[in-house]
Order: C-alpha cells, then sequence, then structure tokens
C-alpha cells in the first residue's frame, strides 16, 4: 500500500479551490487507477487534465530501467505516479500541497512501491539517491518568475545532488517560443497572448525558456550531456514526440491534433504553419514544448521518435517508438491491450499471405518489432507528385485499388454489413429501399480500413508499396469504401488537390457517386468510434479549429477601433465608413467630369464641423443636390456606374421604397434595415443624396403641395408594404384605404404621382428651398446657404459644404448644435444587418424565402424548443416537418408534437436536393457555424422575432 508522509508539509495547507476539491472528489468516491470513463462528463479543463490517461504520454513509452528508484517532484494529484511505479522499482513522489498528497495517496493506494511526501522537497533528508528524477512543468514555477538564469541554475544544482552518479534528470518545460505561442494561444502562466514571447512584460509566477536558454541552464548546472525531445501538440497531452535525430516531416499535419484551452485569442491555424518551419529547418526553436534528458551520453535512450495513441483507451492504446538502430518498436500501454496488438501482428500476416507488400514484423513477449523504412509515405509522394503529373497520381491510385480487391475474399450473396447498417438507422421506408438497391460494388469478407496512402510507404525506385499498421479490419465492407477512404484522405492534406483534379472526378471513374454521401457518412462514424470521441467529447472541443474566428481575431489586430467623445468605435463602424467614402468618390468623379455640385448635409455636415470627419455614433453619409444637378447626376450615373455600384431610388425597386431620395449602394456588403428583412431590393450598404428644391413661400400652395406629396408616399409604402399591420403612424382604417386604392395604380404611375407632387411649384424663382424627399413635414431652408461651396476637412479629405453651412445646420438643429448629445443617445441611426465585407444576397438567401422550390422537399427543423412552437403555429399546417434536430441527445427519440427529434447527423440521410434545412431557434449563430462545419450550406433561417436577429448581427 502507498505509504504517505506529512510531516514536511503542514506549513504549506492552504484553501483549496472547488476545482481542487471536485478532483479529489472522483478519486476518493471511485477508486480507480482509470479516470476517463469517470470525467467523460466534466468539461473543465483542470479535471481533465489532473486525471485523463492521456497526460501519462509523455513517460509511457519510455524505457526506465525495471530496477530503477524513481522522485518525482510536484507530482500534483499523480497523473504520471501510477505510470512511474508500472515501470520502476520504487517511487518517491513530492507534492508541496498536503491536500493534494493525500488524494494521491488514496488514488494509488495499492502501488506498494510508492512513498508519497508532502511539502517542499528541499527542505526533505532522503536517505537515498535516485536513478531518475522526473520534473514535469516544475522548473517553470520553482523561482516565481524570476527571469534570472542563476535562479533556475541554483535549483537544479541542489537537485542533481539526488542523482546517483549516472543517474538521468527527465525535465518537461514549455517553450515561451512555441508555435503555438505565435498564433495566439494564452501563454501558460499569465493566460494572456504573446506575453512569454514578449518577455512577460507585466511580469508573470512563472517563466518559460527558450531552447537556447534551457540548455545554458541545464550545462550550467552541471549536466555534461542532454538530449531535447519535443513533444507535440506539448508535453502535457502528447501525441508525437520527436528529437534532434527524428524532426518532422510533411506528414505532420495529417497525424497532428493540436488543441487550445482557452482558444478565443487564436490569430493563426497552427497546423498550416509547420511545413514551412519544417521547410526552414527551424522546427526545434518553435517547438511548442521541450522534454530533456539531462545527465549522461550512453544513459540516455535509444529512441529518437515516439507516436502515441493515448486516446484509443485501454484496449487499443499504443506507443510507437523509433530507435536508434533502426528498428521500430509497438508497444501496449495497458495490460487490457495485449490481445488488440497480436490481432493487429496476426492482420498483417494474413495480408502478407494474401500477397499484399507489408512491413516485415516479428511478435515478441507483449511487442511488435519491425525495421524502420527510408521511405516516404505514399501520402507524402503523392503531395510531390500530384501538381507536376496527374496521370502517375491516377496509376497510383489504380494500384491502391487493386491491392484493396486483392486484400480479401468477396462476400457472395450480397451480404453488406454496411448498407445494413445504414438500413437499420435510415428514417423512411423510401431511404431504406434506396440504400438496398445501390451499386455498392465489390463486398469484402474482411476490409482492411488502413489500406491507405497515409499507412503506407512508397518506394519509388522500385514502384514497390508496403502497408503497415492495419489495425482496423470490418467484415463484410464495401471495397470501395476504403477507396473512398484513401481518396477522402488524399484531398483533406494535399495542397490544391481539387484544383488539379476534381475529387468528382474521381469518385465518379470509381462509380462511387449515389454511394458518396453514405461514406462519407460512414467515415465520420468511423472516426467518432475510433478516437473515442464519446470519452473524450471535451478534449475534441478544445481541439475544434474555428478558422473564421481566427480570421476575425487576426483583423482585431488590424482594428481601427478607438474611443472618441467618450464613445467606441467600432472597428466594423469604420470599415462601414471606408464602403461609404469609396461611393462618395465615385459620386465625386462624376460631378468632377459633369461639372455638377454637391454638398455635405445633416449628420455628415454636423460630423466635418465638429469632428473634422464622421460623427462617432453616424453609420450613413449625406450629400445634397440642387434639383438641375441632381437630375444630371442621375442621368450620368446611370450610365457610368458599374458593379458593384448601384443607383437606387423607387424607379428601380419595385418591393422596396426609400421615398424620393437616391441612394448609392455597394452590392458586395451588407446594409439591410430592420424593416426591410425579408423584403426584395439592393441591400448594400449605401449612401443618400437627397434633391434640394426651390420652395414656393405661399403657405397656401406649400400646404396643398405637402399633402400631394404625403399621399403619394403613402400610396408607394402601402403598394410594397401592404402586408404590414400599419405604417408610419396613420390610423388603421387610413393605412387599409391606402392599401385599396394602391393596388389599383402600376408601379410606375406612383411613382410618376410622387415625383409630380415634389417638383410642384419648384419652377418658380423664390428664397427658399427645401428638401421634399420624406414623409413627415418638410423644413424650409435659405437658398442663399447654397449659393456656394465651402470645403471642410472629413476624414483626411476635403469635402464641399453649403456656404452658409453654420446657418443651416442653426436651422435643423438649433444653436447648440455643436454640443455633444447625451451618452445614452450616442447610437447609430439605423438598426438592422450590417456587413462591409459580405454581399446582402447572402444573408437575404438565408432569412428569406424559405419555402421557395419546397415541393418534393423534406423539410427538416433545426431547434426543438420554444421557436419550433411557434413555427408550428403559424406554418405546420401547411410545411409539417419530416422531423426535428437538436444537440440535446436527452431529446433524441422523443417526439414534439408528434414529430421525432433526432441528432444533427441524421441530415446526411437526405439528399441535398430533397430536404430543406431550417434553423429555428434563438441560438442560430452557433446551429449556422456548427452546420457550416458540417458541410451543410442549404439552410435558411426562421425569422419568429426581427429584433432578435438585429440583435445577433450587431
Amino acid at each position: 500500500m502507498a505509504a504517505l508522509h506529512l510531516e514536511y508539509g503542514e506549513k504549506y495547507n492552504k484553501e483549496q479551490s472547488f476545482i481542487e476539491k471536485d478532483i479529489r472528489n472522483y478519486i476518493e468516491t471511485n477508486h480507480q487507477e482509470y479516470y476517463d470513463d469517470i470525467i467523460v462528463a466534466d468539461t473543465r479543463f483542470q479535471v481533465f487534465f489532473q486525471l485523463s490517461v492521456l497526460r501519462t504520454g509523455i513517460l509511457s513509452w519510455y524505457q526506465f530501467h525495471p530496477n530503477a528508484h524513481v522522485l518525482e517532484i510536484g507530482a500534483g494529484f499523480g497523473a504520471l505516479t501510477g505510470l512511474l511505479c508500472e515501470k520502476c522499482a520504487t517511487v518517491t513522489a513530492t507534492e508541496r500541497s498536503a491536500y493534494r498528497a493525500e488524494a494521491m495517496a488514496t488514488r494509488w493506494q495499492q502501488k506498494t512501491n510508492l512513498d508519497i511526501y508532502a511539502g517542499e522537497w528541499s527542505e526533505m533528508d532522503f536517505l537515498q539517491q535516485f536513478d531518475y528524477i522526473v520534473l514535469n512543468g516544475i522548473l517553470e514555477r520553482a523561482c516565481c518568475g524570476s527571469k534570472e538564469r542563476s535562479a533556475y541554475v541554483e535549483y537544479l544544482t541542489k537537485l542533481k545532488e539526488l542523482l546517483k552518479p549516472g543517474g538521468i534528470l527527465l525535465l518537461s518545460v514549455e517553450n515561451r517560443m512555441g508555435i503555438k505561442y505565435f498564433c495566439g494561444a494564452g501563454e501558460p502562466h499569465t493566460q494572456r497572448s504573446f506575453d512569454g514571447i514578449n518577455g512577460y512584460p507585466k511580469g508573470t509566477s512563472g517563466y518559460s525558456f527558450t531552447h537556447q536558454e534551457l540548455a545554458d541552464i541545464i550545462e550550467t548546472s552541471g549536466f555534461s550531456e542532454h538530449k531535447f525531445y519535443y513533444p507535440l501538440p506539448d508535453y502535457k497531452l502528447p501525441q508525437l514526440i520527436y528529437t534532434d535525430s527524428y524532426l518532422p516531416e510533411q506528414n505532420l499535419k495529417e497525424r497532428l491534433i493540436p488543441y487550445y484551452y482557452p482558444k478565443s485569442n487564436m490569430v493563426a491555424v497552427e497546423a498550416d504553419l509547420y511545413q514551412d518551419v519544417i521547410e526552414n529547418e527551424v522546427f526545434p526553436f518553435f517547438a511548442n514544448s521541450f522534454l530533456v534528458e539531462c545527465g549522461k551520453q550512453e544513459s540516455f535512450s535509444d529512441v529518437v521518435y515516439a507516436a502515441l495513441s493515448t486516446d484509443r483507451g485501454k484496449n487499443g492504446g499504443y506507443a510507437t517508438t523509433i530507435h536508434k538502430d533502426n528498428l521500430v518498436k509497438k508497444q501496449t500501454l495497458h495490460k487490457d491491450g495485449q490481445e488488440s496488438a497480436y490481432k493487429l501482428y496476426q492482420n498483417t500476416e494474413d495480408l502478407k499471405q494474401r500477397g499484399i507488400p507489408v512491413v516485415e514484423q516479428q511478435w515478441e513477449g507483449d511487442e511488435l518489432t519491425m525495421p524502420f523504412i527510408p521511405f516516404p509515405t505514399l501520402s507524402n509522394y503523392i503531395k510531390e507528385v500530384m501538381p507536376a503529373d496527374i496521370t502517375l497520381f491516377e496509376r497510383l491510385l489504380d494500384k491502391l485499388y487493386s491491392y484493396i480487391m486483392q486484400s480479401s475474399e468477396q462476400v457472395t450473396g450480397g451480404k453488406n454489413r454496411l448498407a445494413e447498417r445504414l438500413c437499420d438507422a435510415a428514417v423512411t421506408a423510401e431511404e431504406k429501399e434506396k440504400i438496398q438497391v445501390l451499386d455498392w460494388g465489390p463486398v469484402l469478407k474482411r476490409a482492411y480500413m488502413e489500406l491507405i496512402p497515409l499507412n503506407c510507404f512508397y518506394d519509388k525506385s522500385k514502384d514497390q508499396f508496403l502497408f503497415f499498421d492495419q489495425e482496423f479490419v470490418r467484415e463484410n465492407y464495401p471495397a470501395k469504401y476504403i477507396l473512398f477512404r484513401a481518396i477522402h484522405y488524399i484531398y483533406c492534406f494535399t495542397p490544391n488537390a481539387e484544383k488539379l483534379l476534381p475529387q468528382k472526378n474521381l469518385i465518379k471513374k470509381y462509380g462511387m457517386e449515389e454511394t458518396r454521401e453514405y461514406y462519407l457518412q460512414e467515415e465520420l462514424h468511423f472516426l467518432h468510434e475510433v478516437r473515442n470521441h464519446q470519452m473524450y467529447e471535451q478534449f475534441y472541443r478544445w481541439t475544434d479549429i474555428d478558422r473564421q474566428q481566427i480570421y476575425n481575431n487576426s483583423d482585431k489586430l488590424r482594428s481601427e477601433e478607438e474611443r472618441i467623445a467618450n464613445y467606441t468605435v467600432s472597428d466594423k463602424m469604420k470599415k462601414i465608413w471606408k464602403v461609404e467614402l469609396d461611393m462618395l468618390e465615385q459620386v465625386e468623379r462624376i460631378c468632377k467630369r459633369h461639372d455638377l455640385t454637391y454638398f455635405i448635409l445633416h449628420g455628415t455636415l454636423l460630423g466635418a464641423v465638429r469632428h473634422k470627419g464622421f460623427i462617432p455614433w453616424d453609420d450613413d453619409l449625406d450629400i445634397g443636390m440642387l434639383r438641375k444637378d441632381y437630375d444630371a447626376f442621375l442621368e450620368a450615373a446611370r450610365q457610368e456606374l458599374q458593379e458593384p455600384y448601384f443607383v437606387q431610388n423607387m424607379w428601380t425597386e419595385k418591393e422596396y421604397f426609400i421615398g424620393g431620395v437616391t441612394r448609392i449602394r455597394n452590392s458586395h456588403t451588407t446594409g439591410i434595415q430592420q424593416g426591410d428583412i425579408g423584403y426584395a431590393g439592393n441591400h448594400g450598404i449605401w449612401i443618400d443624396i437627397l434633391p434640394i428644391d426651390n420652395c414656393t413661400e405661399d403657405d397656401r400652395l406649400l400646404k396643398k403641395k405637402e399633402k400631394k406629396i404625403k399621399h403619394a408616399y403613402a400610396l408607394l409604402a402601402a403598394q410594397i408594404y401592404g402586408d404590414q399591420k400599419a405604417f408610419l403612424g396613420m390610423r388603421p382604417w387610413r393605412w387599409r384605404c391606402c392599401r385599396l386604392l394602391a393596388s389599383v395604380y402600376s408601379h410606375n404611375a406612383l411613382c410618376r404621382r410622387l415625383d409630380s407632387a415634389v417638383r410642384l411649384y419648384s419652377d418658380e424663382e423664390t428664397r427658399d428651398v427645401a428638401i421634399f424627399s420624406g414623409y413627415e413635414k418638410h423644413r424650409i431652408l435659405r437658398k442663399a446657404d447654397f449659393a456656394d461651396t465651402i470645403l471642410l476637412e472629413f476624414e483626411g479629405r476635403k469635402l464641399p459644404a453649403p456656404i452658409g453651412y453654420e446657418n443651416y445646420l442653426f436651422m435643423t438643429l438649433g444653436k447648440d448644435y455643436g454640443k455633444y448629445p447625451p451618452e445614452a443617445e450616442r447610437k447609430p441611426n439605423h438598426s438592422g444587418i450590417f456587413d462591409p465585407e459580405k454581399p446582402y444576397t447572402e444573408y437575404m438567401a438565408k432569412l428569406s424565402g424559405m419555402f421557395d422550390d419546397i415541393k418534393g422537399r423534406q423539410i427538416i427543423l433545426f431547434g426543438a424548443g420554444m421557436m419550433f412552437d411557434d413555427y408550428m403555429l403559424k406554418w405546420g399546417g401547411r410545411y409539417r416537418p419530416a422531423f426535428l434536430v437538436d444537440n440535446d441527445e436527452s431529446k433524441w427519440g422523443r417526439k414534439r408534437q408528434g414529430i421525432e427529434i433526432k441528432a444533427p447527423q441524421e441530415i446526411f440521410k437526405i439528399s441535398e436536393q430533397n430536404r430543406r434545412v431550417i434553423i429555428c431557434s434563438f441560438y442560430y449563430k452557433e446551429i449556422q457555424k456548427q452546420l457550416e462545419e458540417m458541410g451543410i450550406f442549404d439552410y435558411q433561417i426562421y425569422v419568429q422575432n426581427i429584433e432578435w436577429i438585429v440583435q445577433a448581427e450587431a
């Protein structure tokens, strides 16, 4: 039984965190050595870090001398302690916290070769020296974040006294220049991005080292030799371990799954950078962390590379190691995996008997041994050959398929386990029938899933394949599913493969057009099973890379966000302004060419006077032209403005109305106002151009004109927005009358009516002008204020303002126009969906036309919550869903209003041309992202409440 010693640890007792209490509770209530299947529902990283078997990967492959005595410093809750007890004669583990030491003693109480000491190791009197000292993630925190190398030298020098003359120090630390930290991952000691790279400008409680810093500290501490290992993605949860004798090749991206906790600040994709790092031979500098053997060279391990599959569970976990003598060993990580390992050996022997070229192997005791093969994988060779010789690539693929066919006898009598499984999961009788009649091609009695380029070496000189690691076998599976796997991963990992040869060409060549969708579905199921997704769901959540979020974060580094007048001007707002200024430049170009004059007006003019640019919370740009110039400009703009610019007014849109103004829109952007969601028309970001007309000085005639404008305006609005219950504050009876009367007229007739009313009495000479484009009462302005222009500074340029701009502002805004409004009123004028980088058509396609072309399609609602009830109330009678999907597993298999709720993966069972996926949830943004990551883009969004959409998009 493990021995616990507390005499050194009493003074280090302190209040424990909730997480520490929970971790200890897991240990004390379960009494197991293996906790991965217990903590599956706990999503906290610290719980996973302290209890998961994945932690053991850093040393599970290491060849300790079996009679060794080991000292483990800072053992925590004992993540590595049990492994050390299995590999070595005795283990002495120290842990500063008595609380953790007690939990560790409970966790490993069955280990009779374990002594646990609570307290600081430097205060303890050990009665022996040790063969190994394990310092896993401790050196970084040993000197309270000091940047002085001498402090760490002193620490290691004292620790070295506890080693036997030929002893080894195993030291694991983070690299503060690790590539993931250049990508924005939080620095482990401060959680702030780039802190380690910048030398911890705000201080730190722990200090991580560069490669050279650590080497200097080790050498100065008196260790004559050292050997660096490079664990990836890091030493905490390693999957691959390299050395200077065996550095990564170009297939790293295919075998590595980086993880991040937290990951919200990432600005680059780590996996995408390794190719350049490897080609430029700087991998040791950028490795995320280090494991270092310190001691004498002759005592070091002869392993030069290790690949770990710790996540495969107790039955399938392996360590594959390459040794200096060019020997490769594959050993199980758990005793429960012996049977699985022997099956792997038998699989390879079976393939060999069938004439499949395989790497020769030997079964020795509890491990497989085989020679090191100096050739590239077929996957890497294809990356080289595909851009240069498509014909050779296709020949290699044909040869691969011939080996797949040769690997097993074919099934007779129609037995197909994949088709049977898919039929069992099918929802409708039609779907089952379709699966049954599909041409699946040859079905193999034993389908070797790993007969793919990732698990095959290629000897170019002999044109020879050599397969290895044939662990997974499925009985009675289609041969073409294996071929599909090969093609699928070639296109996943070969740059520009799709451009070189569209994947659909190969799918057609091998007759997989109808079965491809089912093969992809099966592959997702296979990966879920092999990688233990259910058990390690939280880990794979940390590995999930949101590229769009990364690109957005990268944009923020270039963000122009600033604080003006106690208001934060967002980067998005500045991008909107740039779009508007670009359109203004187009207007200015046309005006100069045709000798026309325009004036900045409204908030744009006030911004020029008060801010020398946009008002910080203003989201549009307004200019005006006297009627003669306005008409001339429209005629020129219609001819000269090209895509993406669009000249919009009441004449151009029959399903959208903006009054008597003209807007210049950028069709490659989005500016959908809240009230216009669901209405057709151009909804790019805009600038307003307002006509300035002469205004009669006869009050009677002016009232008559305004009445005509208001009536024509109301009729046009009623014709377009007649489906709304009210408009512009009209009384219901008047709105009903307008809708009825408007139906009598054509759209152009109503446009002519409004235009005629606006131009009424504008030919007479008068001292006044006005802008008659709106519905409400129009403000009378002095014509003299527009007799000329004066240039005012605006966003680094000079724009023309009315010569009487001060009087104009006084008349429109009052004498205090220069003062800021109350902070509560400092907000954009327009609410809606604004996106300066995405065309409005993408938003409109998702938010409108939900039932267009719906005939013959099955409706699938994503979301089984309260919004579903609203959908059913409004549309359930005419457009009843075939089924619902939801992310809440507890709902799967249940029904709502008689409609079954299923898992999101069930969407794949209905072909794209036969389905209509509708997101029916307040959390539509998150579901959008989920669907697109699944490869589903044919969805629409049910708009129950427009304000929710506006709020989410804002």
